[in-house]
């Protein structure tokens, strides 16, 4: 999932419905599940920060990538985030039918 600045609530329904589904559902696989997210400042504006740590914790989220732009002198974005995983993002698409 991506989130490049515009917001993070649609994700957190998504994200919420999976941890259900594991939840209920042990014997069945779940494959990744990862967020490519974008914000300001850390401190400000991560304001899933505790939700999203334990997803993460929990495998509910298999990765998470946060980017804060105004929290140091070189500006980081999505963007930035998705080019430096490019070749781990093309294998999930290619290769485990990662949409």
């Amino acid at each position: 999932m991506i989130g490049p600045g515009t917001g993070i609530a649609p994700f957190i329904g998504y994200i919420e419905e999976r941890e259900y589904e594991m939840e209920h559902n042990k014997d069945k696989k779940f494959g990744p599940m990862e967020l490519y997210y974008g914000c300001r400042n850390k401190a400000k504006d991560f304001i899933y920060q505790k939700e999203l740590t334990r997803w993460k914790e929990k495998g509910v989220l298999s990765d998470l990538f946060v980017a804060f732009s105004r929290d140091q002198d070189k500006k980081v974005y999505v963007q930035d985030l998705l080019r430096a995983n490019g070749p781990h993002i093309y294998k999930l698409i290619q290769e485990q039918g990662a949409i």
